[in-house]
């Protein structure tokens, strides 16, 4: 966050992709060692999975399901060995599958599948086909409210950047689906606020805060959140 760091950033001397592969790592390993602990505490040991083949032992790594949906969450960082070589029975399935969708993993677990990482049932394969489908519809109109917001701000003069899931999913991964996203964010200059507030007012979008007083938000929340006529989130 150092200013050296955000002029070497804008010049173009950071390559982003890198820098964000790095975090998901860090990302990944955090979560492996917090969830495992969370995991005994709460007793998920005994409902642990089997993953793939360890290379030096020969024998199959018993896991719990965090532990797995963390290592989907790494898919395509760097090569190793199958996760999964036979499908999970029904309870694990449903216990890992419920977990994944939560942290909204489904586009790397689908990738994961294709690449023969993670061996599936035929009724597991249609829980992804369908969970897939339902998450690339959801971004697809994500995509085009953003698409809407960006052409308002664009036409009332107003800058604007894109923030977050849409930014990360367009910039940073091989296809953008692999990072599905539940609303839009969008930043503006603090000028440019309460015109920005206004024109999405006047375009039927709802807030779901109104502000205790005029310039409340610009002064101290520094945002706002929309509910579109279209039913999305948009986060100002």
């Amino acid at each position: 966050t150092s200013a050296q760091g955000r002029a070497e950033v804008r010049d173009g001397k950071h390559d982003l992709s890198s820098a964000h592969a790095h975090w998901r790592r860090v990302w990944c390993v955090i979560h492996t060692q917090a969830y495992s602990h969370l995991a005994v505490l709460a007793g998920e040991g005994r409902n642990a999975v089997r993953m793939g083949e360890g290379p030096a032992t020969g024998r199959r790594r018993v896991r719990t399901a965090w532990d797995l949906v963390t290592a989907v969450a790494a898919h395509g960082l760097e090569p190793r060995d199958p996760l999964l070589v036979e499908p999970l029975d029904d309870d694990s399935w449903v216990q890992f599958f419920t977990l994944l969708k939560e942290q909204r993993l489904i586009g790397l677990l689908a990738a994961a599948v294709g690449a023969g990482e993670v061996a599936l049932s035929a009724s597991q394969q249609v829980d992804v086909d369908l969970a897939l489908h339902e998450s690339t519809m959801t971004t697809l109109f994500l995509e085009l409210s953003l698409v809407q917001s960006v052409e308002l701000l664009s036409d009332a003069k107003i800058d604007y950047r894109v923030l977050k899931g849409a930014a990360v999913a367009r910039l940073d991964y091989p296809d953008p689906l692999l990072r599905p996203y539940i609303d839009v964010d969008l930043v503006v200059p603090a000028s440019s606020f309460d015109a920005a507030v206004a024109l999405f007012s006047a375009h039927g979008c709802t807030r779901l805060h109104p502000q205790p007083r005029a310039g409340f938000d610009r002064r101290f929340t520094k945002g706002t959140t929309f509910l579109t006529p279209a039913g999305h989130e948009l986060d100002l």
